[in-house]
């Protein structure tokens, strides 16, 4: 069981004010990915999962090489590299980052990039890309943080 805080980031002209709203709570001990490679979406994993749900449609989806995770609209994928790893997020298309380079996590969308602790990944700094986007919630960060460490040992 893990406990990881959310924030919120809202940007009021020049300056930027960050606000916990909430907690994500990691009350399981089992964690379920799936590994989108293998998977032809048959349902079988459901017989064997030791968790309730479908693996298949709602456990994260990992790909292992970038021309799978090229070729869906949705997925996980895990860049490892000698310097840097990163964990990249494809929703509908769009990709979001979590990078972990010496003591921080760096988050990066299309929206905003973030610095989070490597150690309890609180929020450090916030930078908006987008100058339409006032506010945003790293929930999906805080998700991202979860599986980067679930998703190490894969590659």
């Amino acid at each position: 069981p893990k406990s990881i805080n959310i924030y919120k980031a809202i940007k009021n002209s020049d300056k930027i004010n960050i606000e916990k709203t909430g907690v994500l709570n990691l009350t399981q001990k089992t964690q379920i990915l799936n590994i989108g490679d293998f998977c032809n979406e048959c349902g079988n994993c459901t017989t064997f999962c030791p968790t309730n749900g479908k693996p298949f449609k709602d456990k994260p989806k990992f790909y292992l090489t970038e021309k799978s995770f090229n070729e869906v609209e949705n997925g996980f994928m895990l860049n490892k590299s000698q310097n840097i790893t990163v964990l990249l997020h494809k929703t509908n298309y769009t990709i979001s980052s979590l990078s972990l380079k010496e003591s921080e996590f760096i988050y990066e969308n299309i929206n905003v990039k973030a610095t989070f602790s490597k150690e309890n990944f609180d929020l450090k700094k916030v930078e908006f890309l987008n100058e339409n986007i006032n506010e945003f919630e790293f929930t999906k960060a805080a998700k991202m943080f979860v599986l980067f460490y679930a998703a190490g040992n894969l590659y």
